[in-house]
């Protein structure tokens, strides 16, 4: 079953199998910010104990857009690898929304298996998964054109896709403005409820990087630094501030 969302939130990641994410994408008719932070959690939870792994969740897709994701991105044990699905679907799809439906397409039935994987090989993570509703999350972001785009996809229990496109219609409001939240985001749900229009402000920037540092204070078993901010207008992008995306190994 699919959905058309206004918001969507998510919450989760792997590697060998990892997860946790707080991440926000917002846009104006100029310009798409995404900021992210950069922890993540192993499967084996006897990894966290000796490390906090760290990872770039704000990665190049294709050869002009930009993707971020939050949730079960991965899993050995399936063959299952989401960075390197949705990179592969922005490089074949002509648009923003034809590779996020080429990536949704193909992500569907691996993520599922990768979540079978560790029911059965007894995952105690796989509860907070269910519990938050959610498998997982990605968003492809860029501009078509002159006009800024963001299409998502989050899975959730029950193999329901939830979908969310901007501009949702054909007719594009150059007045329109919005955010999207994924994974951990209370401490954006408790800035929001004294300033509601924050993702209208020229502060936009300064606003992500302080509630992602309070979202690191709120819950530092799920969410960590280092933070990564990145900048897209219509003729380049710049990295407000860069973390762990300046690494080579995650370009």
């Amino acid at each position: 079953m699919r959905t058309l969302l206004i918001l969507v939130s998510l919450g989760i990641l792997t590697a060998q199998s990892a997860y946790g994410t707080s991440a926000v994408i917002v846009w104006n008719p100029s310009t798409i910010v995404i900021g992210a932070d950069g922890m993540v959690r192993a499967e084996n939870l006897a990894v966290m104990k000796s490390v906090k792994p760290q990872f770039c969740k704000i990665r190049r897709c294709g050869k002009q857009y930009w993707a971020v994701m939050a949730g079960l991105y991965s899993s050995a044990g399936v063959g299952y690898d989401g960075w390197t699905i949705i990179n592969q679907a922005c490089e074949e799809g002509p648009t923003i929304q034809m590779a996020a439906q080429l990536a949704e397409t193909i992500i569907e039935p691996r993520l599922y298996s990768a979540i079978a994987h560790m029911k059965a090989i007894g995952s105690a993570e796989v509860a907070r998964l269910e519990k938050a509703g959610v498998y997982l999350q990605f968003a492809i972001a860029g501009f078509n054109g002159t006009i800024p785009t963001v299409s998502a996809r989050q899975f959730r229990l029950g193999r329901d896709i939830n979908p969310v496109e901007f501009p949702g219609t054909d007719k594009f409001d150059p007045q329109s403005a919005g955010r999207l939240l994924m994974g951990d985001y209370q401490a954006f749900v408790n800035y929001e409820a004294t300033n509601p229009k924050w993702y209208f402000s020229n502060e936009v920037t300064s606003v992500i990087k302080d509630v992602l540092a309070h979202q690191i204070k709120l819950e530092p078993e799920f969410v960590g630094p280092p933070i990564s901010i990145l900048s897209i207008g219509q003729h380049g992008t710049t990295w407000i501030q860069k973390g762990l995306c300046g690494n080579k190994a995650f370009r």
